[in-house]
Formats: C-alpha cells, sequence, structure tokens
C-alpha cells in the first residue's frame, strides 16, 4: 500500500529546507527547522521502499542531498 502525506509549505527565498529521520518503521520529516513536521509508520517489503517528491503547481529542484547510516550499538 502507498502513503502519500501532503503539507503547504511556504518557500522562504524560493527554497525549502528538509530534514528526514529513517528507521526501520518510521519517517519523520522536518521542513524548515521544524515549521512543518509530518510522522508517519511505514512498513516496506524488502523489495520496495523510496522516496519521491514532488511539486504542485511549479517545479522543484534539488540542489544537495546528504545522507548518513545510523548503526545502532
Amino acid at each position: 500500500m502507498l502513503t502519500v502525506e501532503k503539507a503547504p509549505i511556504a518557500l522562504k527565498e524560493g527554497l525549502l529546507k528538509i530534514r528526514m529521520l529513517v528507521d526501520k518503521s518510521i519517517v519523520e520529516v522536518f521542513v524548515n527547522d521544524g515549521e512543518t513536521v509530518i510522522t508517519d509508520l511505514v512498513f516496506p517489503t524488502e523489495n520496495k521502499g523510496g522516496i519521491e517528491y514532488f511539486s504542485e503547481g511549479g517545479k522543484a529542484k534539488i540542489t544537495g542531498l546528504k545522507v548518513w547510516e545510523i548503526h545502532p550499538k
């Protein structure tokens, strides 16, 4: 089952800052330092899983992306 979450977000100087935390079953998205927060439970299968982004009413472009793997102690 596909889950889609939406939230209206205002750009700051034409930019959007997103911090996303992904665990085995939780996705948390913090937009513009927490002005908008989305938390969702996810249960991806081994062959499924991914993240897509989209923009309604205009174009969007990713200008930077950093990924860190979390290793539990």
